[in-house]
């Protein structure tokens, strides 16, 4: 865990270099604070956050043209899925980003938002997705239509 400052006072545990959490700070409060707004974060600029990788793959250039979005939207599901406690590593895959960098998961998040499925049903999928507990392919048939 090199992204976590031990011994700071008082003791606080940083991930990804965007924001802090108390170590007494539950989830609960976390994505309060983040919905609140009051969570430190960098500019959507910031360099380095999303891959220019990311963005040269041509089918997520066709889902940010098709949904008129942009770099700075896919840091915000970047951002909304590790601030909720899915910045974890499963199978070789960084949840975070590895849900803006591949269509199925990306299109599934911006689909199911757009009509208002619970956030925390859109990351009990992606993290099902990610485990391998829901098929590669599949995920669409958990929204209404695409």
């Amino acid at each position: 865990m090199e992204n976590v400052i031990k011994g700071s006072h008082p003791p606080l545990w940083v991930f990804d270099y965007e924001y802090g959490i108390f170590r007494d700070q539950d989830v609960l409060q976390t994505v309060a604070l983040f919905e609140a707004d009051t969570i430190k974060r960098p500019a959507f600029s910031t360099p380095g956050l999303i891959p220019e990788l990311i963005l040269k793959n041509e089918g997520i250039r066709n889902i940010l043209t098709e949904y008129k979005l942009n770099k700075d939207d896919l840091y915000e599901i970047y951002i909304n899925i590790s601030a909720a406690g899915m910045g974890q590593w499963v199978k070789g895959h960084y949840i975070p980003l590895s849900t803006i960098a591949f269509n199925e998961p990306l299109l599934y998040v911006i689909e199911s938002k757009k009509q208002d499925v619970p956030w925390m049903t859109i990351l009990g999928d992606i993290l099902d997705y990610w485990k391998g507990n829901i098929a590669q392919g599949t995920l669409f048939k958990k929204i209404k239509v695409l």
